[in-house]
């Protein structure tokens, strides 16, 4: 976990929640800007020093965020997908070796399904 005073001072720079302008899907510029996304995973380490990970699910209009620590199943698929759409710019027509992007997107419209319907933290806006 990140010292306090680099979570809030260096990581978001906010005085207030009203104030704060932090975005963690914007792109990190250097690799000590861990509290951004990578650009080739879309992962970053968040203000409570978690590990997150984010996708977007552009047919559903949901932006689905995993923590690592809480759901590292959710994490894993959300990191597959990023790493076959970012890194390899899988369309849907090459092999990777997790399968194409179609069979990352399916498992995490399944994870978000089962939330959906069996509980879980989801809340829609």
């Amino acid at each position: 976990m990140l010292p306090r005073a680099y979570r809030f001072d260096r990581l978001l720079a906010c005085a207030s929640l009203a104030t704060c302008t932090y975005n963690p899907m914007t792109l990190s510029t250097s690799a000590a800007d861990v509290g951004h996304s990578n650009a080739q995973t879309n992962a970053f380490i968040g203000p409570d020093g978690r590990r997150w990970v984010w996708v977007y699910i552009p047919d559903r209009n949901i932006w689905f965020f995993c923590d690592q620590d809480r759901n590292s199943s959710a994490y894993a698929q959300v990191k597959n997908y990023n790493t076959d759409e970012l890194v390899q710019f899988d369309d849907g027509n090459i092999t990777t070796p997790n399968g194409p992007i179609y069979v990352d997107d399916a498992n995490i419209k399944y994870m978000l399904d089962a939330y959906a319907v069996w509980g879980g933290n989801t809340v829609e806006q």
